[in-house]
């Protein structure tokens, strides 16, 4: 097993025995990533940032049911994704439009011309296209994890990024013609 490997399991196992510090650790190695995710996923800012607060509050109180059959960093990312699903569907809404006067720092990516057309053509694909686009082609993720991290088969997460790109080019083409 390598050291990295061992640090997890450790840090994992000091949590579930209730160590505040091993969780503050888990806090501030994942924070920036999963906010990222529920900022991807919510397309708003403040949405994001209440998401990414149940999604700690959640490992808190689940980190007890941890198995270790795949990396923290999937446990986690799961709960992230399904947290702002959740949280689309309470709200029974689309996600709102990007906010493009946000102080946040990842204003000066969203700002850029590109990126902020592509986060507008990605707010209007459906919820499971959008999800697979962003693990797939933002993350780098692959359909193995994917297929992990939304509880299907490897072969239905590869459809559905074939079905996502195509709709995200489809609309990308509208709206340059449009």
């Amino acid at each position: 097993m390598s050291s990295d490997k061992n640090e997890e399991k450790n840090l994992v196992e000091r949590a579930k025995k209730g160590e505040e510090s091993a969780f503050a650790e888990i806090v501030e190695l994942y924070a920036d990533k999963v906010f990222s995710e529920a900022y991807y996923i919510m397309n708003n800012r403040e949405d994001a940032l209440d998401a990414s607060q149940l999604v700690f509050l959640r490992i808190f109180q689940n980190i007890k049911h941890f198995k270790g059959e795949s990396l923290l960093s999937t446990w986690i990312y799961r709960i992230t994704v399904n947290t702002c699903l959740r949280e689309l569907k309470k709200r029974n809404r689309k996600p709102p439009e990007p906010d493009d006067d946000d102080p946040d720092p990842q204003d000066e990516v969203i700002r850029n011309e590109e990126e902020r057309i592509a986060m507008e053509i990605l707010a209007k694909l459906p919820e499971p296209y959008r999800v697979i686009l962003i693990m797939r082609e933002m993350n780098d993720m692959p359909f193995k994890d994917i297929s992990d991290v939304l509880g299907i088969s490897v072969n239905l997460a590869k459809v559905r990024a074939f079905r996502a790109k195509a709709r995200f080019k489809q609309l990308l083409e509208e709206q340059e013609n449009g």
